[in-house]
């Protein structure tokens, strides 16, 4: 049974190619999208790809330089914070404890 001669449907998918490779080529010329809103962008060539992607990875670099500075700051707060959790539990500490557990979960919110 199934859905037909599989030559059938390769001879569909290979015309329905050839349409919209018509349309792409009848676009690029005129300037018109066919209505999808995509412009076809001419290919690179390895080197003005590369190029172009190391200047804007240049660019994002102080940025993220930031960020990185910014989380290791956070997380240094937090071990500082949570360094007396780290001490054995005795009745005279608990206090201490329970505050810095308060103090701790109040920084990583």
């Amino acid at each position: 049974a199934g859905f037909g001669p599989q030559d059938g449907r390769e001879a569909m998918v290979r015309d329905l190619a050839a349409k919209m490779r018509a349309q792409a080529r009848g676009s690029e010329t005129d300037g018109d999208t066919g209505g999808s809103g995509v412009v076809e962008v001419p290919p690179r060539s390895g080197a003005e790809a590369e190029l172009e992607d190391g200047k804007k990875l240049d660019s994002m670099i102080p940025m993220l330089e930031e960020k990185v500075v910014a989380a290791e700051d956070d997380s240094e707060k937090v071990s500082i914070l949570a360094a007396p959790l780290q001490i054995e539990i005795t009745a005279e500490l608990q206090d201490l404890q329970m505050d810095s557990v308060r103090e701790t979960e109040k920084a990583v919110r």
